[in-house]
């Protein structure tokens, strides 16, 4: 009993600790942005002596060029997914189903793609010489690029629960092996391939550095960039900050909150065995 009772006072703890440390940097922007510039740059938690809301968030969607940046933002995200989606699960199978010391080999490297960081340099070396440097398209092969070991592992475990004798039965029916693995293999991922679409969704489309750092000009920034329309050398615009970093957060978390369940149900659908 007093066990348990320790157990759920950690536990409730551990609780108010997390939604405080959520909860309190949102309060923290959301009331800045209602704010004038002024009272906004002594980053208090006070109320605003005026609230400013329209104003703020009308200067930001026009001059944050949010819509045209939250397309880029979307562009990216689903053309990324695609590619990864349709590549990751392809190779986790192949190294599921085919054991040996290349398949050794080749989960090394994609456990390694977890571990050792990108290297910016050789890749905009990479894309200057393919001459698609500073596009959209760069963007979305890096993504999917970054991503590819995460999906591959997912997918690897998942294949696990799915019985070898399934294959075998198709390609003595006169399957070929792609066929057998769109039509019959593929649409049995349907668990974890929704999960892998919604954090690495997420993941790509909060991403700051990569599109920072191989996107140039207003017309490719995403919508994590644009926060930098109100910083300036001298001076900052910071409720104008706040309420573009209120306006970047709702679509990831509105997302998460609406899929949570299927991120859940797709991490623990390989664990066990079929």
């Amino acid at each position: 009993m007093a066990n348990t009772i320790r157990k759920l006072t950690l536990e409730g703890i551990a609780l108010i600790l997390a939604v405080v440390a959520i909860l309190v940097p949102f309060y923290f922007a959301l009331i800045n942005s209602f704010k004038s510039s002024a009272e906004a740059a002594a980053m208090q938690i006070d109320f605003p002596s005026r609230f400013h809301i329209l104003d703020n968030f009308k200067i930001v969607i026009k001059e944050g060029r949010i819509l045209q940046s939250f397309t880029n933002s979307v562009i990216i995200s689903f053309f990324a997914i695609s590619i990864l989606i349709i590549i990751s699960s392809m190779a986790a199978f192949v190294l599921q189903r085919r054991k040996g010391k290349a398949s050794k080999i080749i989960d090394f490297f994609v456990l390694a793609g977890l571990i050792v960081p990108p290297a910016v340099v050789p890749t905009l070396w990479m894309l200057q010489r393919l001459h698609i440097n500073n596009t959209l398209l760069s963007v979305i092969l890096i993504q999917a690029t970054l991503q590819f070991s995460f999906a591959t592992i997912i997918y690897k475990s998942f294949y696990s629960s799915i019985p070898r004798e399934l294959d075998e039965a198709a390609i003595v029916d006169g399957c070929s092996r792609f066929r057998m693995f769109a039509s019959i293999i593929f649409p049995l991922l349907k668990p974890v391939t929704v999960t892998i679409m919604i954090i690495t969704g997420i993941n790509i489309f909060n991403d700051f550095m990569i599109p920072l750092y191989f996107l140039n000009g207003m017309k490719n920034t995403t919508i994590q960039l644009t926060i930098y329309y109100f910083f300036g050398k001298y001076n900052s615009d910071w409720n104008l900050v706040f309420a573009d970093v209120i306006l970047v957060s709702i679509p990831p978390l509105v997302f998460y909150l609406i899929f949570n369940g299927k991120i859940i149900s797709g991490m623990t659908a390989g664990s066990v065995k079929g």
